[in-house]
């Protein structure tokens, strides 16, 4: 027996290392279009490690008595239930593999692994590096547009400013360590981060940033002058102004685009149109929805839009529900969303919670950031996007290691 656990111990530790490096892979490429084999090691192989360890330690090492992995457990299953009804089940538990299975094997690794309190300074720090390489590479694209034609080809790049949206609060975190040598690289980060979210000017993403800004100064509200420095936030307004600006300047195109899309009224009329359609449908099955499949949801949205219109939908009109929260009663039901609502609340009330209990410092900081990124990307911005629940399900899973710590050992 003792043998048994020298060896455990001998190799728990690589393992732990594993993991959490793989964790890293993950979150760097996990909105890249290409290198989905590394991206998807990057996910089983740190699984498989919990999964052995978890046998030879017979405990998951994470905190699973919890009502927010009670409810995620739910979810999940709810997913089942509304597979196993739908008219393409096979379609459906596809698409249930491809999210839904991930939910769990995210929670059960991010949990495990990041409930020490320095590893998940350094998971943020991965994040704010994901913010770098993504602004470089949306900097490039939207560059590239403004040369060659004055203007960003909107449909192209307006991803980026979601992207952007999800990665700027871990990366305003490392901006904030006045000790750290690299602060000079992070700031300048956010300020082109913020910069580029105005330059592509998706409205639901800049009302987001505002929320998230909101529950920063909440949350933080007697402790402000220990974690903002009003005089650095002042110049970063300053060189964002400016360097807008400067932008606007030399590409009068692209200030015509930006003022377009601000005043235009014809996407949220499509918006509510299409809204009103699949709320129809999903009162068709109001208890478990219609199944997980995107692609029988929008022939099933085709065909009832034709039948009402006596014309298939415009290009323009939108082929999802653009609402999160529609898209979920869709596919998994008043259950389903009625669990989704309340892994959302568990999430953002677990981070904030861990905020608040812990000393003011970097580390105190991120789960203050996930609960923005939470707040901001899944419960405003999700009002007008539907999205993936894979970058939602790091974030649970991080509220997850806010409530293992003492759990991994």
């Amino acid at each position: 027996m003792h043998a048994m656990s020298r060896q455990s111990a001998f190799w728990d530790g690589p393992a732990l290392r594993v993991m959490e490096w793989g964790a890293y892979v993950f979150v760097l490429l996990m909105f890249a279009g290409r290198f989905g084999t590394l991206r998807e090691l990057g996910l089983y192989i740190p699984a498989l490690l919990w999964l052995l360890r978890a046998v030879i330690r017979r405990t998951p090492s994470f905190a699973w008595r919890t009502p927010l992995f009670a409810v995620l457990v739910l979810f999940c299953i709810s997913g089942v239930l509304s597979s196993l009804q739908s008219p393409d089940m096979v379609s459906s538990l596809a698409a249930l593999k491809r999210e839904h299975l991930k939910l769990l094997i995210l929670y059960a690794v991010i949990a495990t692994v990041f409930a020490d309190k320095d590893a998940l300074s350094r998971f943020g720090r991965v994040f704010a590096v994901a913010a770098l390489v993504y602004l470089a590479v949306g900097s490039y694209r939207i560059g590239e547009d403004l040369t060659a034609q004055g203007q960003i080809d909107y449909m192209q790049v307006r991803y980026y400013a979601t992207v952007y949206l999800y990665l700027l609060p871990p990366l305003f975190v490392q901006a904030l360590d006045s000790a750290s040598r690299l602060r000079p690289l992070w700031a300048a980060g956010c300020v082109g981060i913020v910069s580029a979210m105005v330059l592509i000017s998706v409205r639901g993403v800049w009302l987001s940033l505002a929320g998230a800004a909101a529950l920063w100064v909440f949350a933080a509200r007697d402790r402000l002058r220990g974690i903002f420095s009003f005089r650095s936030l002042a110049v970063f307004v300053l060189v964002t102004v400016l360097l807008v600006l400067l932008a606007l300047v030399l590409f009068p195109s692209q200030f015509s685009l930006i003022r377009g899309h601000t005043f235009e009224s014809l996407q949220m009329s499509l918006r509510l149109d299409t809204w009103d359609i699949f709320l129809a449908l999903s009162f068709q099955r109001p208890l478990l929805g219609h199944g997980l499949d995107d692609q029988a949801m929008s022939r099933h949205y085709h065909e009832a839009f034709s039948k009402k219109r006596a014309a298939a939908p415009a290009i323009l009109n939108p082929t999802t529900p653009h609402n999160q929260f529609i898209k979920i009663l869709y596919q998994q039901g008043l259950l389903g969303l009625l669990l989704y609502l309340v892994l959302l609340a568990l999430g953002l009330k677990t981070l904030y919670r861990a905020f608040r209990k812990s000393p003011l410092d970097r580390a105190s900081l991120v789960p203050l950031a996930f609960a923005s990124v939470i707040l901001a990307e899944y419960v405003m911005h999700c009002f007008f996007e539907d999205r993936s629940l894979i970058p939602l399900a790091v974030l649970i899973g991080v509220a997850g290691a806010c409530l293992s710590r003492g759990e991994r050992s």
